[in-house]
């Protein structure tokens, strides 16, 4: 099952470069991953190239369980600025495909290891201001079943955007790291992306410009990933329910020095599921005449638990908590988890102060097309509000969180730039309510 197509989205730096001139020329089409070459770099500082070794590493956070994390990507794409004459550059667009088409790298084998994915020579003091994995798919094993997963921000791209370009000389190499979170929601398993990425030298072994070459992540590296990272506060505005309608509001700050884009924010909690239009029953009585016309056994109720680990950051894959509630009945199936997902509607804040924007439940409706993602410049402020029914698919099921005082509720916000907060809040809402788990800062 492959994710949704759409046009790539460039993110904050790419802005960043908007004065400069820019061309739709492209300086590398279709380039075979394991043969470096170059082409005509007019305006290459004294004709020379630089060669770059582009690594992935990835410490994800994952369902526990979870014994593999295969990305399958068509190609990579690099937003470079090739310097031209009088200062300024010209921005061109890199696009590179694996033999055979495509690539499949599991995510989990890349916990504290950097491994080569691609090689590319480009002219001398180029600058690179992100990189584009177009993925064709996700799948996860979880204790032995196989999933689709889907992107939970639209679209069908993962980018990592460089925080701090610099022009390149020399061998290189592009360390980018790749740190999703993977959840359970009511259609499916959903990635929730964050990255964050670096330009480093290359060692003198030169190991790093062979396809599959792998290695340890050092302590250098981790320390420059770190700084590169941004960083984002949170907290829980409102959390209320007016009969099925509820209303959520989470308020974030960009507390760092660098742009992000906020993707996506996770809520988990106490949800109790109501309305549901399939008949239920209790005991071994048929259940009478089912969608499709025939007779259905007796709605039957699964629930599965696991324990939440906390999370880490020496590179090692996280564990998430995971309650999924089956339930199934005259032709009615749906997944109650507590873990829901919503994304920004806007892609840009204006104004100043704590901006007030909506956001948007995922729930895998078509409507759903294309990248979502909002651009927070550092210092800016905004309160992303819900307000509707949180429906389960055509089950007609819709879920209502319980606001008796006392009950706890985990936010996850994630951004860009390896930004994220974790935060446990207990009702009622109040500005002291929330504890921070852990934030990028960590």
């Amino acid at each position: 099952m492959s994710v949704r197509k759409q046009t790539i989205k460039y993110t904050a730096a790419a802005v960043a470069v908007a004065a400069v001139i820019i061309v739709s020329s492209t300086l590398y089409l279709g380039v075979n991953f394991g043969t470096p070459t170059t082409t005509g770099a007019s305006g290459a500082q004294g004709g020379t190239s630089a060669q770059l070794a582009i690594q992935l590493t990835d410490p994800p956070t994952v369902p526990k369980g979870t014994t593999s994390l295969n990305l399958t990507y068509t190609s990579i794409g690099l937003l470079v600025g090739k310097p031209a004459s009088s200062g300024q550059q010209v921005i061109t667009t890199v696009s590179m495909t694996p033999q055979g088409g495509k690539a499949t790298i599991d995510l989990l084998s890349l916990q504290n290891i950097s491994q080569t994915i691609a090689l590319a020579k480009l002219p001398n003091a180029s600058t690179i201001y992100s990189f584009t994995l177009n993925v064709s798919s996700i799948e996860i094993d979880v204790n032995g079943t196989t999933s689709a997963v889907t992107l939970a921000t639209g679209g069908s791209t993962l980018t990592v955007t460089l925080a701090r370009p610099t022009p390149l000389s020399g061998n290189r190499v592009a360390l980018l790291q790749l740190n999703p979170v993977i959840v359970s929601t009511s259609t499916g398993y959903q990635m929730i992306p964050s990255s964050v990425g670096i330009i480093a030298a290359g060692t003198s072994n030169g190991n790093e410009d062979q396809i599959g070459f792998r290695q340890h992540i050092d302590s250098q590296d981790q320390s420059q990933l770190q700084h590169a990272q941004g960083n984002l506060s949170a907290k829980l505005s409102a959390l209320s329910v007016n009969q099925n309608v509820t209303t959520i509001s989470v308020q974030v700050n960009n507390t760092g020095s660098i742009s992000v884009v906020l993707g996506a924010i996770g809520v988990q909690g106490n949800f109790t599921a109501t309305g549901l239009s399939c008949t239920q029953n209790n005991g071994n009585s048929n259940s009478g005449p089912s969608q499709d016309g025939g007779s259905s056994d007796s709605s039957n109720s699964t629930t599965q638990s696991t324990t939440t680990q906390s999370h880490s950051s020496n590179g090692n894959a996280n564990s998430v908590s995971q309650s999924r509630d089956s339930r199934q009945g005259n032709g009615c199936e749906f997944e109650r988890p507590d873990q829901l997902v919503f994304v920004p509607v806007n892609s840009t804040v204006s104004g100043t102060g704590c901006v007030a924007l909506k956001m948007q439940l995922v729930s895998g409706d078509s409507g759903e097309n294309g990248p979502h993602g909002l651009t927070l410049s550092a210092g800016q402020c905004v309160v992303l509000t819900f307000v509707g029914k949180i429906s389960l698919g055509q089950s007609g099921a819709v879920l209502v969180p319980s606001v008796l005082s006392g009950q706890v509720y985990a936010v996850h916000v994630i951004a860009s730039q390896g930004a994220d907060a974790q935060l446990s809040c207990a009702l009622p809402v109040a500005p002291t309510s929330c504890s921070v788990l852990h934030t990028s800062e960590d």
